[in-house]
């Protein structure tokens, strides 16, 4: 089922919108939002969602520009971000500081270059795609790395040369390179 988002006001609606993200947790939670097989597109006026601290985009057509505006304007509380299968982005951007971001996971967004986040409390960071350009503006809090790269020649010089020589207080470093043809 696809759904649409739509505004009314200050508020953004979908016609498809769950509030819990993960198995176990509390179905009521007005702090969570799942958008499935949807666009998100904000309206002019959108000026956030000020109680948002779990969000996943997943099978959203979203351009970049939106994307990041949105975070912007959910920057206050955001504990959770989850990006998946978002076939339109190419970049994962957030320029205002998300101080309270811990956990971000980034999937299959096949045309997706690069994720470039300014948050200073992230402890888990999970990304399964081809290699891209990973760049935070603070890692020391960064404590368990999951990466899975869909190329594995690319893959191998990235674990060389690329993110995870910057990782200085990393504990758990999951490194996989998946070789599609096989």
């Amino acid at each position: 089922m696809r759904g649409h988002i739509f505004s009314q006001g200050q508020r953004i609606y979908t016609t498809f919108l769950a509030t819990s993200l993960m198995p176990g947790t509390a179905r009521t939670c007005a702090g969570c939002n799942l958008l499935l097989s949807t666009w998100l597109k904000l309206p002019a006026d959108f000026s956030g969602i000020q109680n948002l601290k779990r969000l996943s985009l997943v099978d959203v057509d979203v351009a970049d520009e939106h994307l990041e505006s949105f975070l912007s304007h959910c920057s206050k509380l955001l504990e959770f971000l989850e990006i998946a299968y978002c076939r339109t982005l190419t970049a994962i951007r957030a320029t205002r500081l998300l101080n309270k971001l811990k956990h971000l996971r980034v999937g299959v967004c096949d045309l997706l270059e690069k994720v470039e986040m300014n948050c200073c409390c992230l402890e888990t960071l999970e990304y399964i795609g081809p290699m891209v350009s990973l760049a935070f503006t603070e890692t020391s809090s960064l404590k368990d790395v999951c990466i899975k790269f869909l190329d594995i020649d690319a893959g191998l010089d990235y674990i060389n040369k690329g993110f995870p020589s910057t990782l200085t207080n990393v504990e758990m470093l999951y490194l996989h390179c998946i070789d599609r043809e096989v």
